[in-house]
């Protein structure tokens, strides 16, 4: 029976190869060719005819027929066009560069006419620069292939990618100089072309295929298959997994799926039955198993790329700021409505499109760029920007960190969504690592396994975020939940992702993914607009677009707490993604952006606190959902802190109150409880000081203002000032930064406002200084209020935890009021002297007035009357 089974098998396997025919290119050229000159379609059509075998008079075509015709022109266009302007006059030797340049227009010009012509439709200039970049891409790979082939070892296959035979092919055809383009420009070109070589060939086998049967097999990763993906990339086929041919084929099956949208005729439903033809013949469904939702997801995807590849050439070309943004208007306008089929678009959706561009650009440099990271991270900055129609030194660092971050997780889902495809077809396919892609993509070496937790997290949450932004254009909440229901298969990609963990660990990571996923991407409606808006009229439009986003999305707090969490998570994701030695400035970044947002300046010291804490509370959950240990793991305690200190730039900042805090919250994310926002009746200030040290002396300082401002804002019936409590210095960031709060427990939301507008401003305005010693014999050195924070406090706390705040805030405004009447000061211990009769805090050391303020009293106020004196 083995050896008849066996037999079968063979056989089996030589019919599918004899099937798996490489496309006919040649035709598609000659096809393309045609009408590029001016032929009919039923002239040209019988090149194609001849193709398939076919004698005779064809019947008048069938809709569908129509629309895989336009295909085969699309496919066959960029070779076509690459020969007409290899052979167009490019002027003579010894012309000058502005003849050349003329002369080179002239071709341009020529091309856009045979593109209408063969389209049967306008082409807008705009539209022609990304046509010429495939058309020379389609000319290199050509020599490219043929250099990989006669390579024998890496270094001759690596040369490949820098020939200059190709580079000159390219810039002869596109215009560009030769310098221009890079290694991983040819690396993107190789892919992109093996990927559609690959779709087409797999759509040939399953058209001649007799049964079921053999056409899944057709979809079975061969030999011959991951050599050619092995070729393109310049590795051994042995290195190409299972999955790695899965995500080949679908990446061909997308831009297939989108030439067929772009050049769709009048019939666009059934424009839409052949798209779905060809994703099925990606993933082996059929097409009555592809529901609308599952298409417009994949015509998504394939929208960034074309947007990114399309901006980044038109920008290019653009010769000033007008041109650049005709390059986002025309092409955002366009992309936008060959994939929903609308013919209006607001200025925050061009925005938001834009932005998945840059993700996109930054995907393609994460695959292919082999260079340092500090290369790679100034190629994605010159890819992204000319993607988003913007100038590479316009981005911020943090920017281009959170897009190296964005593309290595975009790569990385890439990676585990084909895996978990081949899976479903073959349990024992071979998979790629995503966490490797990650990590390669990133650029950082290893990730230690706190990390591997925290990405495995964040790419569950991005998986469903895809699914959320589709769906959220949906006009109503139960539209939303059946788009929901129809893109469920991403429920096994995260099982795929988190496999090894107790089933009811997974559904409380994934419904965490999903509360996090629905306010980032509500959020990201939100801020795309915002950066839009011009008037106080536009943004109300935002805050009202959000509040419908939020509905539909399920989202029941209020949608001022839902922009909040968004801000929050906008911080985290920034100081996330910097190195430690930029982080600050990359929290300052982030700081700018939310201001744009509407953020009020001086509140961002309360959205970095919100952030800190939650970031350690997911790595406290994140270790605690994987420990073996019975209660709370002590390394959990432990990575928590260091998060924590790690991203708030303090080593001193943990506390048995944060522990308490961090602890509590994270085990809420663990059991899938609902996270709230809570108000205190505090308002936090907090103070940033030029100095690198801690001063008990310019803690009196700050405290006196403060007690000056909330003065105004007396209790009622009662003469006495506002408690002012927990007061305190840590140094953060090199800098020391001085914190205290003032109760608002009688207070209404608008007062509480006004006080903390108020103190912000007075602690801005005031000339608060103090000269200090370093060293006793060295000059004087002046602290300053470099910039000042004040809002009321909130935390992120349970639904179910009915003690929390009202803890929080009694101990936050029962404490002694006696230290509001003297003078203030901070016991602590000395590590580096400034006056030589001042009392400091030690760098990073946080010490709250209180216990042993009595015994130091008489010391403390002689010290503060010595330093009001030096002023």
């Amino acid at each position: 029976m083995s050896l008849v089974r066996c037999a079968t098998v063979l056989v089996l396997a030589t019919l599918v190869a004899s099937q798996r025919e490489r496309p006919d290119r040649e035709k598609q050229k000659e096809f393309s060719e045609c009408l590029l000159s001016g032929g009919t379609r039923e002239s040209c059509r019988t090149i194609l005819a001849d193709s398939q075998g076919e004698t005779g008079e064809r019947p008048s075509p069938q809709p569908q027929d129509e629309v895989l015709e336009r295909l085969e022109a699309e496919r066959g266009a960029p070779a076509a066009l690459a020969e007409q302007l290899k052979n167009c006059d490019y002027g003579e030797e010894g012309d000058t560069d502005a003849e050349k340049r003329e002369a080179f227009k002239e071709c341009k010009d020529k091309a856009l006419e045979s593109l209408e012509r063969l389209r049967g439709d306008d082409v807008k200039p705009e539209e022609l620069e990304r046509e010429l970049e495939k058309a020379a891409e389609e000319s290199a790979r050509g020599i490219v292939k043929r250099c990989l082939d006669a390579a024998s070892t890496d270094s001759d296959k690596e040369a490949c990618f820098n020939s200059e035979e190709a580079k000159t092919e390219m810039a002869a055809i596109s215009g560009r100089d030769p310098s221009e383009f890079k290694a991983d420009d040819m690396r993107e070109a190789m892919r992109e072309g093996a990927a559609s070589d690959l779709v087409e060939e797999v759509s040939n086998c399953q058209k001649n295929a007799q049964d079921e049967n053999s056409r899944k097999e057709c979809l079975r990763p061969s030999d011959e298959m991951k050599k050619q993906i092995a070729d393109s990339r310049g590795k051994a086929s042995g290195d190409v997994k299972d999955s790695e041919v899965r995500e080949f084929l679908e990446d061909g099956a997308e831009e297939d799926m989108w030439s067929i949208m772009k050049s769709c005729g009048e019939d666009r439903e059934a424009c839409l039955e052949s798209a779905k033809e060809m994703l099925g013949t990606a993933t082996g469904q059929g097409k009555s198993d592809i529901t609308d939702d599952q298409l417009a997801r994949r015509l998504s995807n394939a929208m960034k790329d074309e947007l990114a590849e399309s901006m980044a050439a038109c920008t290019r070309a653009a010769t000033d700021d007008i041109a650049r943004q005709l390059c986002r208007d025309i092409l955002t306008d366009q992309v936008l409505s060959t994939a929903d089929n609308r013919t209006k678009h607001s200025k925050g959706d061009k925005n938001q499109a834009l932005k998945e561009a840059g993700k996109a650009a930054a995907t393609d440099v994460v695959k292919d760029c082999q260079g340092t990271r500090e290369e790679c991270l100034t190629r994605l900055m010159e890819k992204a920007a000319e993607s988003m129609g913007r100038r590479p030194e316009d981005l911020t660092e943090v920017e281009v960190e959170r897009l190296n971050e964005e593309g290595s997780k975009e790569a990385a889902k890439e990676s585990i969504k084909s895996c978990t495809s081949a899976k479903k077809d073959n349990a024992q396919a071979t998979c790629g690592d995503a966490l490797a892609v990650y990590a390669a993509g990133r650029g950082k070496g290893d990730l230690d396994a706190s990390e591997q937790r925290r990405v495995k997290q964040e790419l569950a949450e991005d998986l469903e975020k895809d699914d959320i932004a589709l769906c959220l254009k949906s006009e109503s909440r139960e539209e939303y939940n059946a788009c929901m229901e129809n893109l469920k298969e991403t429920s096994d990609v995260q099982d795929e992702l988190f496999s090894g963990l107790d089933e009811k660990v997974k559904e409380a990571k994934k419904k965490r993914a999903k509360d996090d996923a629905s306010v980032d991407a509500v959020g990201e409606i939100f801020r795309s607009c915002m950066e839009e808006a011009e008037s106080d009229a536009e943004k109300e439009e935002c805050k009202k677009e959000i509040k419908e986003r939020s509905e539909i999305a399920g989202l029941t707090e209020d949608e001022d707490d839902v922009i909040l969490k968004y801000k929050r998570n906008v911080v985290a994701a920034s100081a996330r993604a910097c190195d430690a030695s930029k982080r600050s400035e990359c929290v300052h970044q982030a700081k700018e952006e939310l201001v744009k947002l509407g953020l009020k300046r001086r509140a961002f010291g309360v959205v970095k606190k919100l952030a800190d804490l939650k970031e350690a509370a997911e790595a406290f959950a994140e270790c605690q959902e994987e420990s073996t240990v019975d209660g709370v793991d002590d390394t959990c305690i432990e990575e928590a802190k260091s998060t924590l200190e790690e991203l708030s730039g303090s080593t001193e900042i943990w506390s048995d109150e944060i522990q308490a805090k961090v602890q509590a919250l994270g085990e809420a994310l663990t059991e899938g409880r609902e996270i709230l926002i809570r108000k205190l009746r505090q308002v936090l200030v907090e103070a940033i000081s030029s100095a690198a040290t801690c001063s008990d002396a310019f803690l009196d300082r700050i405290i006196d203002r403060v007690m000056g401002v909330a003065r105004n804002f007396t209790v009622p019936g009662s003469d006495r000032p506002r408690d002012i409590t927990d007061k305190r210095c840590r140094v953060t960031f090199g800098k020391a930064r001085y914190f205290c709060k003032v109760s608002t427990e009688d207070m209404d939301d608008d007062e509480t406002q006004q006080l903390s507008d108020d103190i912000s401003e007075d602690l801005t305005t005031a000339e608060i200084t103090i000269e200090r010693l370093r060293r006793l014999g060295e000059r004087r050195l002046s602290e300053t209020i470099t910039e000042t924070y004040a809002d009321q406090e909130v935390e992120e706390t349970s639904s179910t935890s009915s003690t929390s705040t009202a803890e929080s805030t009694t101990e936050s405004t029962t404490e002694s009021t006696e230290s509001t009447t003297e003078a203030t000061t901070t016991t602590t211990t000395t590590t580096e002297s400034t006056m030589p009769d001042e009392q400091t805090t030690s760098g990073g050391t946080e010490h709250p007035t209180g216990a042993n303020a009595a015994a130091g009293s008489c010391l403390s106020a002689a010290v503060a009357l010595a330093s009001i004196l030096m002023l």
